[in-house]
């Protein structure tokens, strides 16, 4: 259970990490999009020489599942950037946050039904205590979160997505080992993301950049910290100790992103950004609780 539990915290912190990477690249002219695709497809790569260094079987599995498997990557990866994306298109980053987010309530619920996981009073406190946390991590109250009916729905919508990862991992993992769920997520992913990319556009600003170098090993970079890794330890983690749970315990990743916008880009930390990473450290403990099951 520890190690589930460390899993899950190693993939919020990956996670948090990539806004380092997408910002050296969006430097260079890359869209959003096109760098989901730069980070799927190198995370995809990642998985099949492992998968070819475990042996090929290891990701084999039956015909009737793939709609289970390219669910859980269509879904739960590709569609979740895009509409998370939109969401920032339409809103302000922080309330595209905020509803991104949304995703460990639309999973508790969907547990609740599908899974028959017991609701009780320490994870319904985990789960507010984490949208709570983000809405002050977010700094929605600094600014104008810039509210459109647009963003608010794109905003759901990528909560829904990132919550169907869990919600269709959970079904996959009953099945298959967390190596062969993640691989065959990343494969859908990584070539459904092809027709968002802009490939042409790609191929000309790679062509076109000066420092060739810095870009691939950023490119290589980010598909191994923020997506490969990350989900590695999060599939492992959702086969141990449960969609409910796992996605709670994983909204260190907006806390890790503030803490580390503080230390390397010297952005502000105000009193209720502090007290947002607080409430979301609580809901961490709250969610690893023995009881809390």
């Amino acid at each position: 259970m520890k190690s589930a539990f460390f899993s899950v915290i190693g993939a919020g912190i990956l996670w948090g990490c990539m806004g380092l990477f997408v910002r050296t690249l969006s430097g260079f002219g890359f869209s959003s999009l096109q760098i989901v695709f730069f980070r799927l497809v190198v995370a995809a790569i990642c998985f099949l020489v492992m998968s070819c260094i475990k042996g090929i079987r290891c990701i084999r599995i039956s015909s009737k599942d793939i709609p289970l498997m390219f669910a859980m990557g269509f879904c739960g990866i590709m569609l979740m950037s895009v509409t998370y994306f939109l969401a920032i298109t339409y809103s302000s980053l922080s309330l595209a946050a905020i509803l991104l987010y949304t995703a460990p309530a639309f999973v508790l619920i969907a547990s609740v039904f599908l899974f028959k996981e017991k609701l009780n009073k320490i994870k319904i406190a985990s789960l507010l205590l984490a949208l709570g946390g983000l809405i002050f991590v977010s700094g929605i109250f600094d600014g104008d979160a810039n509210v459109t009916v647009s963003g608010i729905v794109w905003g759901l919508l990528s909560g829904i997505t990132y919550g169907s990862y869990s919600i269709f991992g959970t079904y996959a993992l009953r099945k298959y080992q967390s190596f062969t769920c993640a691989s065959m997520a990343f494969f859908f992913s990584a070539a459904s993301s092809v027709f968002f990319a802009d490939i042409p556009d790609i191929v000309q600003k790679f062509s076109m950049c000066t420092d060739k170098i810095t870009l691939i090993v950023t490119v290589v970079l980010m598909g191994i910290l923020s997506a490969f890794l990350p989900f590695m330890l999060y599939t492992y983690g959702l086969s141990k100790i449960g969609a409910s749970k796992a996605v709670v315990i994983a909204s260190v990743e907006p806390m890790t992103a503030t803490v580390l916008g503080t230390v390397i880009y010297h952005e502000s930390l105000t009193v209720l950004t502090v007290v947002g990473i607080i409430m979301i450290l609580i809901s961490v403990v709250l969610a690893s609780l023995k009881k809390n099951v």
